[in-house]
């Protein structure tokens, strides 16, 4: 008796451990479907966060006109990692084997449905979009700062500079960008949304 006893707890044990289980998962995948759709989520890629530690000094004209630049992701970007290791490798049979504009866009670059997705997201909102090379970026043109805000759900602060290597006076958002996540899914990063940064022309 005692030994049924025993066995009907183990399986009373095991049977709340499979419920548990079970709503894990359901919980798991809930969370996960929480993330799709025009859900926000941010895009870290591109965002400097040493461009905070300058002083907040006010804000900038909203109608300041940006260039910003949103790079897509490529496929299959742990071959082409593979791929340009060779092809600079003297022993490889790939050495200075160069793919053609064809090849990489057929292997590597965003397919169409991805890009034209993002693209036409972008144009929708009332701005200034062209295609880069290959697919593999999407250019927003002369885009005034207050436009930039609503579009990406960022908040520009101007900065008075204390680090060497930024401008003395520029201006940042002061959170990454923000964006639905059927269309977040699909960038690598953005840039263009300071003008921090000292570009120095090489002779």
């Amino acid at each position: 008796m005692i030994r049924v006893s025993r066995r009907h707890a183990n399986m009373k044990h095991f049977a709340k451990l499979f419920v548990i289980l079970l709503m894990a998962i359901f919980l798991a995948s809930s969370f996960a479907a929480m993330a799709h759709g025009n859900d926000l989520v941010q895009v870290n890629n591109g965002f400097d966060s040493r461009l905070l530690t300058g002083q907040q000094i006010g804000f900038p004209d909203p109608s300041i006109k940006i260039d910003i630049s949103v790079a897509l992701k490529i496929r299959n970007e742990q071959q082409l990692d593979n791929y340009l290791a060779q092809v600079e490798d003297l022993n490889s049979p790939l050495f200075h084997k160069f793919l053609t504009k064809d090849q990489f866009v057929q292997m590597y670059s965003p397919g169409d449905y991805e890009f034209n997705l993002v693209y036409n997201y972008f144009k929708s909102q009332g701005v200034d979009v062209s295609a880069g090379p290959y697919h593999l970026a999407i250019f927003l043109n002369n885009v005034p700062i207050w436009k930039v805000e609503q579009i990406f759900h960022v908040k520009f602060v101007l900065f008075k500079s204390n680090n060497p290597h930024f401008k003395q006076y520029y201006f940042a958002p002061l959170a990454p960008v923000q964006l639905p996540y059927n269309i977040a899914q699909y960038i690598k990063g953005i840039s263009g949304l300071t003008n921090a940064y000292n570009y120095h022309m090489i002779d």
